[in-house]
């Protein structure tokens, strides 16, 4: 049960909340000063996609030897798991997929901290719908050392996540869309459940985090049982025996029948800090934050971002921008010391389902491509350039929920393996284009209401115009056709006075614009 915190609003924290709103609203609208008309249109470096249909790609990671290994799933009804290793242009090492009469998913990997092994983990879905939890341990050539399903009583159970806390142990979380509670569970190296955490319904885990002082970071999302249709996300800072909490605080609440997702696993950093991602889900849309926190778990900057997080060596943070449902996820760049970020847009649709940094190059994955973009310009639409690392989120502390010795029955699964899939280059899209030419022109600007668009209609006879303002909501999103003149009239006489961008978007071409609206 969570504890519930009554905040007197006539207190120092209220002036200091309102402090940091204002001066974050200050410097979006004096960093938006700074943007100007762009138009570029990129292709990736390389995009892959697999050569069999009907695949779903889940995670990869970066190996030490200059690879990535990348799992997911591949078929339906009956589905088999896959495992590629490729080299950094995206180019096959090997292969494999595991197999059996049951439908089976691959949804997490992690190497251990010497390399050796490969441990994969999902779940097996028998005939009448039942879920049990699947564990693989490979070597680094793709061979099966041992392979076990997991089940607890009648319950159904379905595995999503991985992290290694050591050489001899890793901690598993259960799928929120499977088990009827979340878990985080302890295993040692010969898959021997030891112990679990959580159990809390309607809640969920990300994998944790192995923290630089050896003890762990576990953000999570639950359900709150005192409030209707209102969901937390939370984290907590334990020990790797999974009995010691060391604090738990709330970091978001949500309503209007949101439910909270823990995200996917985040960084450690080396001052004791972390990062990691959450998010809100409600049937129509999904909102993820970003959050940069002290080794006390403090909030010292946020972003709207995630779930999926990275680093450059120069200290750069990239972050995919998956705030959406059913479209293109984008992706965002910020300095290592937080003064702005640099928000991308996918020219080539892409739904980020993972990522990976090489130097100053993103590898990614979505549900059923491999790609990369370079160093430079993330061969991606730049939005713009804005800053909130002023704000931080007040945070409560919450009552932790957890529970001791938790074991669940194994038995050896009967996967055979056989030749997996392999990724084939899309060239269609591999043109880079670059366009210089004034696509856009928005006059009069400054406006008082009615406002027009001139615009090529060679490239924008049909497209989708957005109208945002300084603080990025979106005023207006919806398709277009383009009249013959190219000339769009727009009629922002309801709006109120200030800063709004324009940004009319066909194809791989993209153009915005600032408007003054007086």
């Amino acid at each position: 049960m969570v504890e519930q915190f009554n905040i007197d609003m006539s207190r120092p924290l209220f002036l200091y909340l309102a402090i940091t709103l204002s001066f974050r609203l200050i410097m979006k609208i004096l960093l938006s000063l700074l943007l100007f008309i762009s138009v570029t249109s990129h292709a990736t470096d390389f995009y892959k996609v697999p050569n069999v249909q009907n695949v779903s790609l889940k995670a990869m990671i970066k190996d030490s030897d200059s690879s990535v290994l990348i799992v997911g799933y591949v078929g339906t009804p009956i589905s088999r798991g896959i495992i590629v290793r490729t080299d950094l242009s995206g180019d096959t090492i090997w292969s494999r997929s595991f197999e059996d009469s049951l439908a089976v998913r691959f949804m997490s990997v992690a190497l251990s901290f010497d390399s050796s092994r490969i441990i994969i983990v999902g779940n097996i879905k028998d005939s009448i719908n039942h879920h049990s939890g699947l564990i693989i341990n490979l070597d680094r050539a793709g061979n099966i050392q041992w392979q076990k399903k997991y089940s607890n009583n009648l319950l159904s159970y379905g595995f999503d996540d991985i992290s290694f806390i050591s050489n001899s142990t890793f901690a598993v979380t259960t799928d929120q869309d499977v088990d009827p509670a979340g878990l985080v569970i302890m295993f040692d190296s010969a898959g021997q459940s030891l112990r679990a955490y959580g159990g809390c319904l309607k809640c969920d885990f990300a994998a944790p985090i192995l923290l630089s002082d050896g003890n762990l970071f576990i953000s999570g999302s639950e359900e709150d049982l005192m409030l209707i249709n209102t969901s937390m996300n939370f984290g907590e800072k334990i020990d790797t025996s999974l009995t010691v909490i060391y604090w738990a605080n709330r970091y978001s609440r949500f309503t209007n029948n949101a439910y909270g997702n823990a995200g996917k696993k985040g960084l450690a950093l080396a001052d004791g800090g972390f990062i990691f991602s959450n998010a809100s889900i409600t049937e129509f849309s999904m909102s993820c934050t970003t959050y940069r926190v002290d080794s006390s778990g403090h909030v010292l900057w946020s972003i709207d971002g995630g779930p999926y997080i990275g680093n450059f060596l120069n200290g750069d943070y990239i972050f995919s921008n998956n705030n959406y449902y059913g479209g293109a996820a984008g992706f965002i760049r910020m300095d290592q010391i937080a003064l702005g970020y640099i928000n991308y847009s996918s020219s080539d649709g892409i739904d980020c389902a993972g990522l990976v940094t090489d130097n100053g190059s993103i590898l990614g994955i979505s549900s059923g491509s491999f790609f990369r973009f370079d160093s430079v310009s993330c061969n991606m639409f730049n939005l713009n350039v804005i800053s909130d690392s002023a704000y931080n989120f007040p945070v409560d502390p919450i009552s932790a929920t957890g529970f001791g010795f938790f074991n669940f029955n194994s038995f050896s699964t009967h996967l055979f393996s056989s030749p997996g899939i392999n990724f084939y280059q899309d060239c269609s899209i591999n043109e880079v284009k670059e366009n210089t030419k004034k696509l856009i022109n928005v006059f009069p600007n400054p406006a008082e209401g009615k406002i027009k668009i001139e615009l090529d209609k060679n490239i924008f006879s049909i497209a989708t115009i957005r109208v945002t303002d300084v603080m990025g909501r979106i005023c207006v999103d919806e398709k277009l056709s383009l009249p013959e003149n190219g000339l769009l009239e727009f009629d922002m006489s309801d709006f109120p006075k200030g800063i709004y961008f324009i940004e009319i978007s066909a194809a791989q071409y993209s153009a915005t614009s600032k408007l003054v609206l007086e």
